[in-house]
Formats: structure tokens, C-alpha cells, sequence
């Protein structure tokens, strides 16, 4: 606001107050245009509600299995702190849904507590694709999940060379709530009961296992970061992280609701950056899995194996952002896997000359370049640029 003052009289002062707030709320569309042009849903959104900087929100989307109506209420300064705390509700195509979040989230380099929960319920079903089976384009399979998540952590150390320790609970309690449905050629809303030869096929994943686990935290960061032009931004600046850093979470689960037997489960990420002359490389790898006390004989002890990873690199001649050559690779491996799981080969993150939801599978390994050409034809108005790439992956 922008406020003035001035005398009417000896006792008397006229005080002029001028708002300037912005519009703050927002519609917005959700599309996707792979293959062909298709409308997701929308959203509404009131950032500053009442005044008390509450944003309020509601979103409606309706692709593939997914049909859902929900509100949320978020704010960045829970109690007059930098907590984010959030809290939604709604229906989903196959019940209700519930979420409640509060995060305390590292302060820059400099912070040196943090703090995750959420608590969420869910209705859903999980779509496996079939590679057009008949016509038959998916198969549904409904799921209730009740889901929690408690992790704190703590650095000690200085910006560039961090040490950090924290403890974790993670609950899962996951069960299938009608039988398993087929769709005929994407037509989610006909969706009819599967057929007991379709349905069998989702043996292996059909009766998921429930957790309650805890585990411990460690872990180092030797990271510092710098801005950088014309890498995943045409011409715009972003930042870019130099360094390392490793994570190991080590846990043990305290129950499964008779699901299965109690299990040791463990993670590792790790991340590498380095930048030379005009050279900006990275990588990324998750592991996990988690080894149960027992097992039906000749059934491996190993289950919910995963490594998905990646690495690239990014070359601009001459330090300019004109032009930019990247290459890279992505990969996802998984094996024994007792939840609900499907991967497809195309899509953004795959082989583009394939949709989404074309070639099914369980492990995937995507190799690609490209070469990206930053114009200037509509510059300061519009930032827009050319890209050629090649990929291939199994």
C-alpha cells in the first residue's frame, strides 16, 4: 500500500491509504500435446486469501484412469514460520481422497534442520498398460491406500562440506478394493470387471505388501552452486549444482498386517556435477531393496529391487548460449517387484518417436542427443528455440 497525510485542520488530518495489490487469483489449463492436442482439466487458484497470504485452491482433472475434484489449503508461513503446511480433499474416480502436509525444508546451504511429514488416504486404481491385448488397452486395478511419512534431519558442517544425520517412519497400508477392470481402446469411463484369464496376470502384484518401518539417515554433501545460461532454459538462467553427494538410509520394518514377513530395507543417492570449460556434466543413481527374514522356497530373499539412474552432458562452444549439444542416458531397473508396477518406453522422459503409453515394460535403458538452437527472432517477448535429437533405448 502506498499511504499519504496531510492537515484539514488544527486537530484534523486527512490520511490517504492506496492499495496496489496484484490480481491474485489464477486459472489455468492443463493440456498435452503428445500426438495430438488433449485437455487434461484446469485449475483455480486464490494465492492471497483474505488477505492472510492462505492460497486456495481447486483442481479438476480427468485423463486416462485418473477423474479426481479436489481443494487445497496451502500457505509458506505456517504460524509465522518458514513451514509449509498444506491440507486437501476431494473425490477420485473410485472414492475420496485426503492429504495433510507439513514440511520445515532446509534453509539454502546455511539451514541446518528439517522436517517432512504427510499423512494421506486415497482411493485410486493403478493402470497397467497391455499393448492394445485385443483392443483391450488397459487393465485397472483398485487400490484404498493410507500412507504416512515422519523424516528429520540435521547438518553439521559448513556450506561445501556437510555432514548430515536423521531417522525416518514410513507407513504403508495398502489393500485392492474390487476386482481388476479392463479398458477397451482408452475408454476409461466404460471401464467393465476383467475377465479371470486377464485378471490372473496380475498375480505376482495383487495382493501388495503393507509396511510400517523406521530407519536412520546418513550422509555427506560437498556441493556449491553457480548460475548457468541455455542448458534447460533456451536462454534463461538457472541453477546449477558442482559437487557430490550421498545419502544411505538403512531401516527395518516393525510390521506388514500379515502381508508378508518383516524385512531390512535400504537406499542409496548419490549425485555428481562438474563443470569444465564448456563442458556441464551430471549424473544421478538410486538404489534400493529391501531383504525379508523369510521366503517361500525358490523365492528370492531380495524384493522391490530398484537402480534407476542418469547422466549427461552439455557442451556449448565457446561458452555461448546460442547453441548447445547434450547427450545422456536414462535407465530404470527393477526386479522381484511385489507392488503394483509398470513402466512404459516412450513418452518425454523415454523414446520420443513412441506416446506414453506405448511399449510396456518393466526395465528400460534410453540413450539420446541432441542439439538445441536458442533463436533471437522474438526476443525480449518470447524465448523460443529449436531442438534435433535422436533417441534409443529397450
Amino acid at each position: 500500500v502506498e499511504t499519504s497525510a496531510q492537515p484539514v485542520s488544527d486537530s484534523a488530518w486527512l490520511i490517504h491509504v492506496e492499495p496496489l495489490d496484484e490480481w491474485t487469483t489464477q486459472l489455468g489449463v492443463d493440456f498435452d500435446v503428445e500426438s495430438q492436442c488433449q485437455v487434461k482439466g484446469f485449475y483455480v487458484t486464490e494465492k492471497n486469501l483474505l488477505g492472510r497470504g492462505l492460497r486456495l485452491s481447486f483442481r479438476y482433472r480427468d485423463f486416462r484412469e485418473r477423474n479426481d475434484r479436489s481443494v487445497t489449503l496451502s500457505t509458506g508461513r505456517f504460524l509465522g514460520t518458514r513451514a509449509n503446511a498444506s491440507v486437501a480433499a476431494g473425490t477420485t474416480r473410485t472414492g475420496s481422497f485426503f492429504r495433510q502436509e507439513l514440511t520445515y525444508p532446509f534453509v539454502s546451504e546455511a539451514g541446518r534442520f528439517s522436517l517432512e511429514s504427510r499423512l494421506q488416504f486415497e482411493d485410486r486404481e493403478y493402470s497397467y498398460l497391455t499393448g492394445d491385448h485385443g483392443g483391450i488397452s488397459h487393465v485397472l486395478l483398485p487400490l484404498q491406500d493410507v500412507e504416512g511419512t515422519l523424516r528429520v534431519a540435521r547438518r553439521y558442517g559448513q556450506p561445501g562440506a556437510l555432514a548430515l544425520v536423521g531417522a525416518e517412519i514410513e507407513l504403508l497400508h495398502r489393500e485392492v478394493s474390487a476386482p481388476a477392470r479392463q479398458v477397451v481402446r482408452g475408454d476409461f469411463d466404460r471401464a467393465a470387471t476383467a475377465p479371470d484369464s486377464l485378471a490372473g496376470r496380475l498375480a505376482a502384484q495383487d495382493v501388495p505388501d503393507s509396511f510400517l518401518r523406521a530407519g536412520a539417515i546418513v550422509g555427506v554433501r560437498r556441493l556449491r552452486f553457480t548460475t548457468a545460461r541455455g542448458l534447460d532454459r533456451v536462454s534463461g538462467e538457472q541453477n546449477v549444482a558442482l559437487g557430490s553427494e550421498l545419502l544411505l538410509t538403512v531401516g527395518r520394518t516393525l510390521g506388514t498386517w500379515g502381508t508378508s514377513p518383516n524385512d531390512t530395507y535400504g537406499k542409496v543417492d548419490g549425485f555428481l556435477g562438474a563443470a569444465m570449460g564448456a563442458v556441464t556434466a551430471t549424473a544421478a543413481l538410486l538404489a534400493e531393496g529391501r531383504h525379508v527374514d523369510q521366503a517361500p522356497a525358490g523365492v528370492s530373499l531380495w524384493r522391490d529391487l530398484l537402480l534407476r539412474g542418469r547422466a549427461l552432458a552439455y557442451v556449448q562452444p565457446g561458452g555461448s548460449t546460442a547453441q548447445t549439444s547434450v547427450a545422456g542416458v536414462r535407465f530404470n531397473v527393477r526386479g522381484n517387484v511385489d507392488q503394483p508396477y509398470q513402466v512404459a518406453l516412450g513418452g518425454e522422459e523415454g523414446v520420443r518417436s513412441y506416446r506414453e503409453d506405448e511399449v510396456p515394460t518393466g526395465s528400460s535403458f534410453v540413450a539420446y542427443a541432441e542439439h538445441r538452437i536458442n533463436l533471437s527472432w522474438f526476443k525480449p517477448a518470447m524465448d523460443m528455440g529449436i531442438t534435433v535429437f535422436g533417441d534409443v533405448g529397450r
